[in-house]
């Protein structure tokens, strides 16, 4: 039995390791009935302190196994502290090419990570603002819990 114990100590400082580094921010937004809404703008401002690493910027969102579609399109907005802006249109899939949905399944949510600017270096400390919009056509886009955004240093 102590053995067992040993075991499984090592295996949990394992995967906790090979988890990656805490995120610097991380904020989200909670979908009233679980419905975002076609023209709900989310707004965040993320501290930038340290110009000398590199970040991600990661797009998470909780979603239901109802959602219907198989990405969800977003139109994102960045201005950096330098007065960089950086606009992007996103296609993040939410399903792989089995249809099964991509992302961590915890009870009857599925969270999921993507990545949009990867080993991104902020010139000048501050505020990054940054503006996500979902652009499915409808105007309710019924079946997401959440949406927000990380940022994590880069990985060496």
């Amino acid at each position: 039995m102590k053995h067992l114990r040993v075991l499984f100590l090592l295996f949990t400082v394992a995967l906790v390791q090979c988890s990656g580094p805490d995120p610097i921010y991380e904020e989200h937004r909670y979908f009233e009935n679980d419905t975002w809404h076609r023209f709900d703008k989310l707004n965040f401002a993320i501290p930038v302190d340290n110009t000398d690493k590199n970040y991600d910027i990661i797009f998470s969102m909780v979603y239901t196994s109802e959602y219907q579609y198989d990405r969800i399109p977003v139109h994102i907005i960045m201005n950096t502290p330098a007065g960089e802006k950086r606009i992007n249109e996103f296609k993040i899939n939410v399903r792989n090419k089995a249809d099964d949905f991509i992302g961590k399944k915890r009870g009857d949510s599925i969270h999921l990570k993507k990545t949009l600017w990867g080993g991104f270096t902020f010139n000048k400390a501050g505020k990054a603002k940054l503006s996500i919009e979902q652009l499915i056509p409808k105007y309710n886009t019924p079946h997401i819990k959440s949406a927000g955004i990380m940022l994590k240093q880069t990985r060496d």
